[in-house]
């Protein structure tokens, strides 16, 4: 989060699409520790009191399609939207031009129940466009869910997506957008590109290693605790930087 965002308050950004790739994979791995972390703090506080809150994320970078991505990403928002503005809008018969209406429709009130600035529309709309490149170009994604491009595809559609989403105004976009699809070289990494991509590179591992526990039976679960504590310390030692609020409560 602390590189994320001093990225994205320098005057003079960074000309490296390498740079900016990771920036952004990093991006989305920070909103959604940020989320998935305080949704199951809510989770555990509800449980004291005897309540089971549904599951809001469900390791949704483990998706081999953006389908089933947003199908594991804050559940309960993606369900409403499902169920109270896309079912609706397609109808008891789903025809092919009134699904991909909705799908645009959709994530369109997706972006804007975020914020009414440009960004978060335009976020709402690239999803829904992606969406329909997704269902009626890329049909060996859904065909063979096991294969690599199906998740090279998501990777490049999600990452670019929490670009739009982070980025304080067009101007800014376009020229990282410039750097993104210019120069992606790994020749000449910085320190900062280096840093970026030893962090991503965790955040990978940590997600294998979370999703490999989540398996184990109960009684093993101590060792999940281990795990966790073992990385947390250091962090907290080492990358203090005072108090920051949570991402999403600004939504």
């Amino acid at each position: 989060g602390i590189y994320v965002d001093q990225s994205f308050s320098r005057s003079t950004l960074v000309p490296s699409g390498m740079y900016w790739w990771l920036v952004s994979i990093s991006f989305g791995f920070q909103i959604y520790y940020d989320f998935s972390g305080y949704s199951n703090i809510a989770r555990g506080l509800a449980l004291l009191m005897g309540v089971d809150l549904p599951k809001n994320f469900d390791f949704p970078y483990f998706s081999k399609s953006l389908k089933t991505f947003w199908r594991r990403w804050h559940i309960t928002l993606s369900f409403w939207f499902r169920d109270y503005v896309y079912q609706p809008l397609v109808g008891e018969v789903e025809k092919r031009y009134r699904i991909l209406i909705s799908l645009i429709a959709t994530f369109t009130l997706s972006g804007v129940w975020h914020g009414s600035s440009w960004n978060f529309v335009l976020w709402g709309v690239y999803f829904g466009v992606m969406h329909i490149i997704e269902r009626t170009l890329l049909t060996f994604i859904h065909k063979d869910e096991s294969s690599i491009l199906g998740r090279l595809w998501l990777v490049f559609s999600v990452s670019y997506g929490w670009m739009i989403f982070r980025t304080e105004n067009l101007i800014q976009l376009q020229k990282i957008t410039y750097f993104m699809f210019s120069d992606i070289s790994l020749l000449n990494m910085n320190h900062n590109v280096k840093m970026l991509l030893l962090l991503t590179t965790l955040s990978i591992i940590f997600e294998f290693i979370f999703k490999a526990l989540e398996k184990w039976e109960k009684s093993k679960l101590f060792l999940l605790e281990i795990v966790s504590y073992s990385f947390m310390l250091p962090a907290l030692i080492f990358f203090r930087v005072g108090r920051e609020s949570f991402i999403y409560f600004r939504f």
